[in-house]
């Protein structure tokens, strides 16, 4: 887990200078942020707090993730990689999981298994 953080703070300086403790700090100084992090992005925004037993969690995730697979999850992440990272990267364009339909869960985790 440590290495995805540094690696992911590597990214950040990469592509914007800076280290990511000091945009972090920044964020977090901006008006409307706080000790966890920096404002909201949407200013009238409404968020809902759900809150269950962990053993009641840990089974509804595992009984859906057991479901997105027999209904055929891994052929339709293939399927997208084809249509999609395989032209972009053919192109020499990076993949990029970074806006939209491509910050979904499961997808870039998934990119080393599905190329």
């Amino acid at each position: 887990m440590a290495g995805i953080l540094i690696i992911g703070s590597l990214q950040v300086f990469a592509e914007h200078g800076r280290t990511h403790s000091s945009m972090l700090k920044e964020q977090k100084e901006t008006a409307g942020g706080n000790e966890l992090g920096g404002p909201l992005r949407y200013p009238h925004s409404c968020i809902l707090w759900l809150q269950c037993d962990q053993e009641v969690l840990d089974h509804r995730l595992v009984s859906r993730v057991d479901t997105m697979l027999e209904q055929g999850l891994v052929q339709e992440l293939i399927n997208f990689h084809q249509l999609y990272n395989k032209d972009r990267l053919s192109t020499g364009a990076p993949h990029d999981y970074t806006t939209g339909i491509f910050q979904s869960i499961g997808f870039k985790e998934f990119h080393g298994r599905v190329e």
